[in-house]
């Protein structure tokens, strides 16, 4: 009798396992390095209004610009990073012809100029520790008096990159501050 009631227990656990679709192991392995080491962190920059610390996404809109008319506008460019990074600055999506190539822009950083020339040329690159900033302060001056400029519009970004090199494939963040400019009469 013994023999009947732990054939039939087992016959019955094997159709129940059979038809349950499912199956059970235990198993367990660890393997511990202590040489190895994982640190998260995150590459972010942010442009930001220097005078609130508001997000800023454009900074020239003017309408009506003239010969010798300029505008002043300024950028805290701001590591929000845990890292120190590489950030440039630089024109892009560039439209408009000819009022565009007869911009000036004129750039401070620390009341120092450390651009003064045409927009197109543009291009500045530098270092931002951790949680640090630099304020940049634009100029952009319409200094020719052509007559073909006359009621011209040009249209263009500012981007902003940082990059974070410390793999084979670097890290970057992009900004765009964009900018719209229409000349006058004269």
């Amino acid at each position: 009798m013994k023999h009947w009631f732990i054939r039939s227990a087992l016959i019955l656990l094997i159709i129940i396992l059979v038809f349950s679709n499912r199956t059970d192991a235990d198993l367990s392995d660890q393997e511990l390095v202590a040489s190895n080491f994982l640190t998260v962190a995150n590459l972010d920059i942010n442009n930001q209004d220097s005078a609130n610390l508001q997000p800023k996404s454009s900074l020239f809109q003017i309408s009506g610009l003239i010969p010798t008319g300029f505008q002043v506008e300024s950028v805290r460019i701001r590591n929000e990073g845990t890292f120190t990074l590489e950030y440039s600055v630089q024109p892009s999506q560039m439209s408009g012809g000819s009022l565009c190539s007869n911009l000036e822009l004129t750039v401070l950083k620390n009341w120092q100029i450390i651009y003064q020339g045409a927009l197109a040329d543009f291009s500045y690159s530098d270092q931002l520790d951790e949680n640090a900033y630099d304020d940049l302060v634009l100029s952009l001056a319409l200094n020719s008096n052509d007559n073909s400029l006359q009621q011209g519009s040009c249209s263009f970004a500012f981007l902003v990159k940082s990059t974070l090199d410390l793999t084979t494939t670097p890290l970057y963040d992009e900004e765009l501050l964009q900018n719209q400019v229409i000349s006058g009469t004269w």
